[in-house]
């Protein structure tokens, strides 16, 4: 059992997926794009990670604490973007939606505002009738 929780055994297969998953995306990318920077650098890793499964005893938890590194830093990169995203998103959407049904709580007559004492809007006078009918 190593620190990470996870055993030997499972962490090698982890990088043998990986070894897989980088190796599958460089020759996609070749092949569909036609790229070649790009597909040498995952060809790099999918080496690195396949070196790592190989000599599992020498250096494999050290490449699979490597690449877990990574893919926690890179994880807590795009969930701050989505959530950024999500929230402007939601914000435009909900504004255009009161947009469209006339609702624009922004739209204030200032000339009219500055006669006043306070900016609030007034309520109602309310008739001696009405708290009469609550009682």
């Amino acid at each position: 059992m190593t620190n990470s929780g996870i055993s030997a055994g499972a962490e090698r297969i982890e990088l043998w997926k990986i070894a897989a998953a980088f190796g599958a995306a460089a020759i996609a990318l070749h092949l569909l794009f036609g790229w070649k920077a790009l597909p040498i650098a995952f060809a790099c890793l999918s080496g690195l990670a396949l070196f790592g499964a190989v000599f599992f005893r020498r250096i494999g938890h050290d490449v699979s604490l490597v690449f877990d590194l990574v893919a926690m830093l890179l994880g807590g990169i795009v969930s701050r973007v989505m959530i950024a995203v999500m929230y402007v998103v939601g914000i435009i959407c909900f504004g255009s939606l009161l947009r469209l049904f006339g609702m624009n709580k922004l739209e204030r007559d200032f000339q009219r505002c500055r006669a006043k004492p306070s900016m609030l809007s007034d309520a109602p006078a309310t008739p001696i009738e009405s708290f009469r009918r609550q009682s």
